[in-house]
């Protein structure tokens, strides 16, 4: 009865072993996982816009609209939807320096202007 009893408990110690490994072993892949998703948000963080970037974002907003900032972002490498924002709103205070030009002007054609011209 008292080697029944021990192996009971036994049993029970494993399985809490058991579990607190499995939580371990979690908690280890979420900590990677970020670790992963922080080292390419950085990697984003640090890229300047280039001309070639340029290009590809009027052609995304051409394609997704000028407000769409998450779905162009996903298809310009290297950018976050806060880079594409801030980009957009950037050219267009360039191009509103000019209000005569702008007002007869779409947002997309401002944008092919400015964006052909300025790599800031």
């Amino acid at each position: 009865m008292n080697q029944q009893l021990y192996q009971i408990d036994l049993l029970l110690q494993i399985n809490d072993i058991r579990q607190q490994i499995a939580q371990v072993q979690s908690e280890i892949q979420l900590t990677q996982r970020r670790k992963a998703g922080t080292q390419e948000i950085n990697q984003k963080l640090r890229s300047r816009w280039n001309a070639q970037e340029d290009q590809l974002l009027v052609s995304k907003v051409k394609l997704f609209g000028i407000h769409n900032y998450q779905e162009i972002a996903q298809n310009i490498p290297n950018k976050t939807a806060s880079q594409v924002y801030f980009r957009l709103r950037y050219l267009k205070s360039i191009f509103q320096q000019d209000k005569e030009v702008y007002q007869n002007k779409t947002d997309l054609q401002w944008l092919g202007e400015i964006s052909v011209n300025n790599n800031k």
